[in-house]
């Protein structure tokens, strides 16, 4: 789980933490300038070099 003071009203929940079926999907990738070599993000999700603008 992680906060941030900017954003009080958000929490984000680490999904590794949830151990039943996940019916959400990715809305974007970020962090893409350091991704590792193998990753190869082949979809029309939008890309983030830093952190994903707020909804």
């Amino acid at each position: 789980m992680s906060k941030n003071e900017q954003y009080p009203d958000q929490v984000r929940i680490r999904l590794g933490l949830i151990d039943s079926e996940i019916s959400e999907r990715p809305e974007a990738h970020i962090f893409v300038t350091s991704q590792a070599s193998w990753e190869n993000c082949c979809d029309d999700l939008p890309c983030c070099d830093v952190y994903e603008p707020v909804r």
